[in-house]
This record gives C-alpha cells, sequence and structure tokens, in this order.
C-alpha cells in the first residue's frame, strides 16, 4: 500500500518527515535500529511460524490461530517500543514509576510470547496426532 505518511523522528528539532515510500512506518524505527533487535526477532519467529505451516499443511483453523497470535506478538512489541521511545522521551532520567511502566509493558510482549509458543505446541501435537 503506497501513499503519504508522516514519520515523526526521534529529535525534536527536526520537522516531520514526508514519505512517499510507505504508509506504515513502524519498520523504520523497530526493524531497522539496532535497539529493536527483538522485533527482528519476533519477526523471523514469525516467518519460521508460516513455513511450518506451509509444510505441515495444518487445518485453515490453525493458519487463522496462528496468525493471530504473530499479529499479536508483534503488535504487542510495537506498543511496547512507542511506550519506551514515549517515556524516555518524555522523562530521560530513571524513574521507579516510569519502570514500572516499561516492565509492564516488556511483560506483556512476554504474556502474547508465551501464547504463541502454547499454539505452536498445540499445531505441532495435532501434527503429530494424525
Amino acid at each position: 500500500m503506497r501513499g503519504v505518511s508522516v514519520c515523526y523522528r526521534h529529535r525534536a528539532d527536526e520537522e516531520p518527515a514526508i514519505s512517499t515510500t510507505s504508509t506504515v512506518c513502524p519498520r523504520r524505527h523497530c526493524v531497522r535500529d539496532s535497539h529493536e533487535s527483538s522485533f527482528r526477532t519476533h519477526s523471523i519467529a514469525a516467518a519460521a511460524a508460516f513455513a511450518a505451516l506451509a509444510w505441515l499443511r495444518p487445518a485453515p483453523v490453525w493458519w487463522a490461530l496462528v496468525a493471530l497470535t504473530t499479529v499479536a506478538v508483534l503488535a504487542a512489541e510495537l506498543f511496547n517500543t512507542a511506550l519506551e521511545q514515549l517515556a524516555d522521551r518524555l522523562h530521560p532520567e530513571e524513574h521507579p514509576q516510569i519502570k514500572v511502566a516499561k516492565d509492564c509493558g516488556a511483560a506483556a510482549v512476554l504474556v502474547f510470547s508465551i501464547g504463541a509458543i502454547v499454539v505452536a505446541a498445540a499445531l505441532l501435537l495435532d501434527a503429530l496426532a494424525r
């Protein structure tokens, strides 16, 4: 999907960048930035999950479950990144309440990731039972 989007940069003295290449900016900050390697790791895991689906050829309901859990994990990672970036921008010094908020965001990603692992295990058990 191509179009025009505004993608804000990290520094306050920079103007928003107008991009005509894509309407989605998260990949610029999450996939390319070296400090967001967890998004890359989750993206690789998602690709591996879909490769496993293509190899196992399960029922369509498994495709839906894997797709939903994959999207949930990636969305949680994006929200966590947004929360951390916003917190660091608004309050650069360490603060106990901001630490709690960041830890909760990371915990949400962990919970979604564990859910995805449970779905993967159930898929493998179902495939072995066939």
